[in-house]
């Protein structure tokens, strides 16, 4: 299955872009990978060391493990066992006898193939549209599926990486173009079933415009990139054409004028205003971007018009009156960007700490019958002297 049985340590650099390269898989991914494969190399006889890395990364999918997740995804489209699979259920023969057969699995790896064929497994990606004037950044894609065909740069989250993070990330890796990823603007989550031939796929797809004198060039698993008009798009792969015409209505909503800035001021007073407006939007941007954290699919908080955001970096979203949904974002000592949101209302001094939009509808359903909210915790992260300013009408 691979190239080499048995490794040495010094080895490990070169497995590591091995994997990176036969499997498109991200490099956390490959070096866990890697390891794992050195571990059982220096227990196990060389003729068993395939089977038992196989069995071994099987194992680790069944308990949640992402990059294992990943890695076998990656396996399975690559060494056409997702092929063979169909194959034997249309022809009526054991599927998992003949993953045993083509492939050289043992008995209990190929009975977990078939499980995990059989039911299928929900993947959360990223896509991205990058924006240059009238032209949008495509990559030709060097892998399966789609092979050669034009798709947006993106790909897989890695193990505790926020959406937005993954995709300057995968940007970044795939086309040399690096932006900041709160910059991003999250466009929606594409969750049709059929969208991507390898199985259940959901992608949380955002945009960003960048400078006329950005360039782009191919890294990771992309063959090609080029700055493509956006009525010349032609059929991408995917779904990616409608997530580049939705990211472009987007923008003409956001921008009906056509202009994409402020005038240039004509006075200090001007332009202090127009760098107060400016960080106001942005505040509301990324309230609205992360409140996929608890929004998910239900769109009810995503719209930026809808947040009214400080110059400070918060925004309040009005529930209704008196009654609004504070977001505060904050790096922790890691340099991780946490978001935080509470729910604050003119009837108590106490923020009540929301994750998820169920908590939203029990807490307005309880002040409509006059109940008390119950605290599930205090944010500290939005003192109580902020609530006066949210209960001001946007």
């Amino acid at each position: 299955m691979f190239h080499r049985s048995t490794l040495t340590a010094d080895m490990r650099d070169e497995q590591i872009a091995d994997f990176m390269h036969e499997f498109g898989v991200s490099e956390p991914t490959a070096t866990m990978a890697t390891d794992l494969f050195l571990t059982i190399g220096t227990s196990t006889s060389e003729d068993q060391v395939e089977s038992e890395f196989q069995q071994a990364i099987v194992q680790s999918h069944t308990r949640d493990e992402s990059w294992a997740t990943e890695f076998l995804h990656a396996v399975i489209d690559k060494r056409g066992f997702r092929a063979t699979y169909q194959h034997a259920i249309a022809t009526g023969q054991d599927p998992a006898a003949e993953l045993a057969r083509e492939h050289l699995l043992p008995a209990v790896a190929a009975a977990e193939l078939v499980a995990l064929l059989a039911t299928g497994t929900t993947q959360i990606t990223v896509d991205v549209v990058c924006l240059r004037g009238d032209n949008v950044l495509l990559i030709e894609r060097g892998w399966p599926p789609y092979q050669g065909r034009l798709a947006l740069p993106g790909g897989y989250m890695e193990p505790c990486e926020y959406p937005h993070v993954a995709a300057a990330r995968e940007l970044l890796e795939e086309t040399g173009v690096k932006v900041s990823a709160d910059e991003l603007v999250l466009v929606d989550v594409f969750a049709r079933p059929d969208r991507d031939p390898r199985g259940r796929f959901v992608s949380v797809a955002y945009v960003i415009t960048v400078g006329a004198d950005t360039t782009a060039r191919a890294g990771d698993d992309a063959a090609a990139v080029q700055w493509v008009p956006l009525d010349a798009i032609g059929d991408l792969a995917f779904d990616h054409g409608e997530i580049v015409h939705a990211a472009w209505q987007q923008q003409l909503a956001a921008h009906p004028s056509g202009h994409t800035g402020p005038a240039v001021p004509t006075s200090l007073a001007e332009a202090l205003a127009q760098s107060a407006a400016a960080a106001e939007d942005d505040a509301a941007e990324r309230a609205a971007a992360a409140a996929f954290s608890i929004d998910r699919s239900e769109n009810f908080l995503r719209d930026p018009a809808r947040w009214r955001g400080y110059e400070d970096g918060e925004a309040s979203f009005h529930l209704a009156p008196g009654i609004a949904l504070h977001y505060h974002g904050a790096e922790d000592e890691r340099g991780r960007r946490g978001h935080h949101f509470t729910l604050l209302t003119s009837e108590s001094d106490t923020p009540v700490t929301v994750t998820g939009v169920a908590q939203i509808r029990h807490h307005l359903a309880a002040l409509a019958a006059g109940l008390p909210v119950t605290t599930t915790g205090k944010d500290t992260a939005a003192p109580a002297d902020d609530i006066p300013r949210l209960h001001t009408a946007p």
